[in-house]
């Protein structure tokens, strides 16, 4: 005679609640990220476009300012007319550009009527360079991401957790908590995976978690996992030897169907 254990249903329906816990916060995050990636392309396309609308006018303000430069009388033989004789011709609207320098200062000027900008470098107090300023050519307004930021920040504690488990699984002697165990490992390594693939970069990363999403761990965490849901047991307990599969008690020669270590009820069979 020799006793083998039942399916428990308890722990069925531990791992099914647990799996549905874990489609659910899949299901959560993704809709979540989704929305932070919608809302993200429209600020990025918003930004985007009025950078564009604000360059074309500063290329028209730089292209006013270059024609009222050239019409002016150049100073001492240079090629620039004084400062004082192009503000004048200008019109108000110019802003000085960090500290004043007998040498060398920086002008921001905007036009009132387009606010079009322009940078008017001068020299010892002769207006010289007219150009774009460098500050207009690319300043996007980007929300935070606060969903990707949470997101990763799960799916790193679940590799940690993760790496717990298998730890706490090589030190466990019962069979059925090794197997329960993998059931846990194989939904925590899922979960992370696919929580990890949901941010822009995915597939082949391995490092900079905290920088990037790298799901490439999952590659080898959800094989292991299963490994030890269906070999690990196997391979750690004698076949000859029947146990107790809720707590590893060895029911040779028991004929009770019963375990005498934890009451647990198991299965008569008869082999030959």
């Amino acid at each position: 005679m020799q006793l083998q254990p039942e399916p428990i249903a308890d722990e069925k329906r531990s791992i099914a609640w647990i799996w549905l816990f874990a489609t659910l916060i899949v299901l959560m995050v993704g809709s979540l990220q989704i929305w932070e990636n919608q809302k993200r392309a429209a600020a990025l396309n918003e930004s985007q476009t009025f950078i564009n609308a604000q360059h074309k006018l500063n290329e028209q303000t730089v292209r006013d300012l270059n024609r009222i430069h050239e019409t002016l009388p150049r100073a001492e033989g240079r090629r620039s007319p004084l400062m004082e004789d192009f503000r004048l011709a200008v019109g108000p609207g110019f802003s000085l550009l960090g500290s004043p320098s007998n040498t060398v200062s920086t002008y921001l000027y905007t036009d009132p009527a387009t606010s079009g900008q322009a940078e008017i470098t001068v020299y010892w107090n002769h207006a010289e360079k007219i150009r774009i300023p460098f500050s207009q050519y690319g300043t996007l307004n980007m929300p935070h991401a606060w969903v990707a930021t949470i997101r990763r920040l799960v799916y790193i504690a679940g590799f940690i957790i993760w790496v717990a488990i298998l730890m706490t699984t090589f030190a466990e002697r019962n069979q059925e908590a090794r197997r329960y165990n993998g059931h846990l490992m194989l939904v925590v390594a899922v979960t992370s995976t696919v929580l990890a693939f949901l941010g822009n970069r995915h597939f082949g990363l391995w490092l900079n978690l905290f920088q990037n999403d790298s799901p490439a761990w999952g590659y080898i965490m959800i094989p292991i996992s299963l490994m030890l849901m269906y070999y690990y047991p196997r391979w750690s307990e004698s076949p000859s030897e029947p146990t107790c599969r809720k707590c590893g008690y060895n029911l040779t020669g028991n004929l009770s169907g019963i375990c005498p270590e934890c009451g647990q009820s198991v299965a008569r069979t008869q082999t030959h």
